[in-house]
């Protein structure tokens, strides 16, 4: 991306080259004198562009791309190179980062809504030298804006929007920046949105047989059929401290969380009319997630020196509707010759999760700071990561199965 075009107070004709400096390289560099590819949105251009969210970035990154099946299961691909969507223990190979915290993942990529962002920088891959071995393809980075002592300042923004067809969304946020001393300020970030649906949930049956009484329907969808089912809602903050605790050594503390509740489904039916589904179970998503960061920052002359300590914390549940296999799996395996054993009934079944990340990083950096052309980078990185799963299919009708006495 090429340096902002900033408006001159002066007259609105005359336009001025912005000073975009960006870290990248774990340096605060001018854009234009870092010699590999790099795009970088600013404040500003976040602003004038409206980019909210992943969606909207992915759509202003041309070498950024976005497999996404509904609200917080995310993949990102990088020039369109993937280990595959749907992987949950093979290792992604974009790298994303929260300041300086790893949340890479490769299936559930998280990424914060653009509140109160400083930047967001785009390196094409592979950076597995700076950002692991995750950034084979490449590394998104979200820079959030620091506490300051310069003064108390804050801002709002909200937003509503209509669905053609559908139901209302809205977006509320804002953040405060409250300096307590010369040398420690904080700052507040607070944001909720809701994405109204546009999906419907229309009736349907399932169906029994063929009996020898012949063939009739035994479950129906009533309960649940609802126009635009499929919403979203999602909560956020951040709070963070920035201690100066001397001319050559800084403390900081910050904590970012989400909460996305998700309800229906956000598939359709082809063989239906446009933005249909047939469910027989109202499902859900909720995913819930924090990350801790403290970070040091001290100036040793010959070089500044980092520790960057992370801990990262996700819940997710969810139950999906899973009719389609059980309706498959009773036509393809079931009817009736006179064997009772033969004979299956459609059942009702779902898919269900319940899941926790935990990640604990920290990392030693030293970047030289002489003005040499000759510049250097040492560092040393541990990480720590559990992913537990309690996943599996249930189907309670299963026991009440005229075959079930048989299969025992």
């Amino acid at each position: 991306m090429q340096p902002a075009l900033a408006q001159d107070s002066d007259s609105e004709e005359n336009l001025v080259l912005e000073e975009v400096i960006v870290t990248a390289t774990f340096r605060e560099t001018n854009l234009q004198s870092v010699p590999q590819s790099i795009m970088a949105f600013t404040s500003v251009d976040i602003q004038k562009a409206n980019l909210q969210n992943l969606d909207d970035l992915v759509r202003a990154l041309p070498s950024l791309g976005l497999v996404n099946s509904q609200p917080g299961r995310n993949e990102l691909v990088y020039r369109g190179i993937s280990s595959g969507t749907g992987e949950y223990y093979t290792e992604t190979q974009t790298a994303v980062y929260i300041d300086d915290s790893s949340v890479s993942l490769i299936s559930q990529q998280i990424f914060p809504q653009f509140v109160d962002a400083e930047r967001l920088e785009s390196l094409p891959g592979p950076q597995a030298t700076r950002f692991g071995s995750a950034s084979q393809t490449g590394t998104l980075r979200y820079i959030t804006n620091k506490p300051n002592m310069a003064g108390v300042s804050s801002g709002i923004f909200a937003e509503l929007g209509t669905t053609k067809g559908g139901d209302a969304s809205y977006n509320v946020n804002g953040w405060i920046n409250v300096p307590l001393a010369d040398s420690f300020a904080l700052r507040f970030v607070a944001y909720h949105k809701k994405d109204g649906g546009w999906i419907d949930n229309v009736p349907g049956e399932t169906y029994r047989g063929p009996t020898e009484s012949g063939p009739f329907f035994e479950t129906s969808n009533a309960a649940i059929v609802e126009k635009n089912q499929n919403e979203s809602k999602l909560t956020g903050g951040r709070i963070s401290a920035l201690w100066e605790l001397s001319d050559n050594l800084t403390m900081s503390f910050a904590v970012i969380t989400e909460d996305q509740n998700d309800d229906g489904t956000w598939n359709v039916d082809p063989s239906l009319d446009d933005f249909e589904i047939i469910r027989f179970y109202d499902e859900y998503r909720d995913d819930k997630w924090t990350n801790y960061a403290f970070t040091l920052d001290a100036d040793l002359g010959f070089a500044a020196f980092k520790s960057v300590t992370s801990i990262f914390d996700r819940d997710i549940k969810y139950e999906w509707d899973n009719m389609a296999y059980e309706q498959y799996k009773d036509s393809y395996w079931g009817y009736y010759n006179g064997y009772v054993l033969y004979n299956s009934q459609y059942t009702f079944g779902t898919i269900f999760n319940d899941q926790n990340q935990k990640r604990f990083s920290q990392e030693f950096r030293w970047t030289s700071q002489s003005e040499s052309k000759f510049q250097w980078l040492a560092g040393l990185y541990y990480e720590e990561v559990h992913d537990d799963w309690y996943y599996g299919a249930s189907n309670e009708q299963m026991m009440d199965n005229m075959m079930w006495p048989y299969a025992q």
